[in-house]
Parts: structure tokens; C-alpha cells; sequence
């Protein structure tokens, strides 16, 4: 090994520490906030069952705060620490995002919007600059504006059918989308399945398929826009 290709060799490692310690950092700090907005909201609650918005608490605590512990408790960041507590209640259910990324996801008022732009961040690696961009040109209103095709199984769902739904997801792209249109999703729905069939049938398949079961009973049309719903949070 040269002398240049050890340099390169620690640089690397030093630049993986740094990026792994400010990640821990960042979740440290979000749970910490977690923690202050659980306080916040109790101490609101005063023992009764719904919370009270104190007017003058979070007023307070800003001035209070920043004065015994510097900067980082502006009144509206006292805001969002208190509204993470409330928007999830459960300290488990937190992604691995920074704060900055939980400051405009809380932005968010529709638990669904707020969780897809969640997990796209999760999923596909989004700084918060992409974030802010995904949310003004309205990515998840332009995914909800898609062809969604069902397919109905009253018994097992068959490999068959996922040909058969990749058939007609090709016809709706290229027959009846419109420029800016997103692709059209399919989802079979069974009483039962068999997974590993489903994992091969499922493989090289280009368009958005998705094979879930229900119960034995036909599902009421709300179960089936929660479960459209639910692939398109996906």
C-alpha cells in the first residue's frame, strides 16, 4: 500500500466517523426535543384530560429558556418542540431525521401527506432542501392524481394475476395517461396468498404492483380507499 492510498484509506474512515456522529447527534437532539415537548404538554394538562394551550407558556419558555441556555429556543422552535410530542405521542414511532426535517414535516397538518413525505425522506435519502422542494410542487397531491386499479380475489391470489395487472397497468400508461400524469398503481387484493409465489411473481416487474390480503369477507369501499391509501403512503 502507497503512502497516498493509506491518506485516502483514513480520510475515508474520518469522513464515515464524522457523518455517523452527526447523525447520532441529530437523533440525540430530536429525542431530547421529544422529551421537553412530553414535559411542555403535561405540565399544560395540569391532570386534566385535554391539554390547555397555555398563551403564555411557551412565551416564557422561549425568553426563559434562551436566556439560561442559549440559542435554539425561539418562540416558533418551541412551538414545533411541543407540537413533535403531540404529533407523536410515541417516542419509538420517530424516523431517523434531523430536526430541520421534523420542523417541515410538522408543517404538515394531514397525518397521511405528513407521512408520506416521512418516509420518501427515510426511503429515498432527502436533505431538507429536497424536502421543502418535494412539498411545494405538491408531490404527494400529484401521486394521489393517478389511475389506481383494483383487482378483487374472492380466494387465493394467483401468479396469473400479476401478469394480468401488469398488462393493464402498460394499457393505462400508454393509452390513457396524459403528459404529467403519474403512473397508474395496481393492487390485488385476496383472502389468502402465498408469499413466496407472490416475491417471485413480483420480480423484474417494472410498474407499481402491490398484492395484499383482507379478511373473508368482500371489504366495504372505505376499507378499500384505506387500503389505496395506504399503498400510496407506501
Amino acid at each position: 500500500m502507497s503512502y497516498e492510498t493509506l491518506l485516502l484509506s483514513i480520510g475515508n474512515t474520518l469522513r464515515t466517523g464524522r457523518t455517523n456522529a452527526a447523525r447520532a447527534i441529530s437523533s440525540v437532539m430530536v429525542h431530547t426535543y421529544w422529551e421537553i415537548g412530553r414535559q411542555i404538554v403535561e405540565f399544560e394538562q395540569g391532570g386534566n384530560e385535554r391539554a390547555e394551550y397555555g398563551t403564555d407558556v411557551l412565551n416564557r419558555l422561549s425568553k426563559d429558556l434562551t436566556a439560561r441556555y442559549g440559542s435554539g429556543f425561539s418562540r416558533s422552535n418551541v412551538h414545533y418542540i411541543r407540537k413533535l410530542y403531540l404529533t407523536y405521542p410515541k417516542v419509538q414511532t420517530l424516523s431517523e431525521l434531523s430536526w430541520s426535517h421534523y420542523i417541515e414535516l410538522l408543517k404538515i397538518e394531514e397525518p397521511m401527506e405528513r407521512s408520506f413525505y416521512e418516509k420518501e425522506c427515510c426511503n429515498s435519502h432527502w436533505g431538507v432542501r429536497e424536502l421543502k422542494r418535494q412539498i411545494k410542487s405538491m408531490l404527494y397531491h400529484r401521486i394521489l392524481k393517478c389511475f389506481v386499479l383494483i383487482d378483487l380475489k374472492r380466494g387465493e391470489s394467483q401468479h396469473e394475476d400479476i401478469g394480468q395487472m401488469n398488462f393493464y397497468l402498460n394499457y393505462y400508461r400508454e393509452e390513457m395517461n396524459t403528459i404529467g400524469d403519474t403512473e397508474p398503481i395496481g393492487i390485488i387484493l385476496g383472502a389468502y396468498q402465498d408469499k413466496l409465489v407472490m416475491q417471485y411473481a413480483l420480480q423484474n416487474i417494472s410498474n407499481q404492483v402491490f398484492v395484499s390480503r383482507y379478511q373473508l369477507y368482500l371489504p366495504e369501499r372505505e376499507q378499500l380507499e384505506a387500503e389505496v391509501h395506504r399503498f400510496m403512503g407506501r
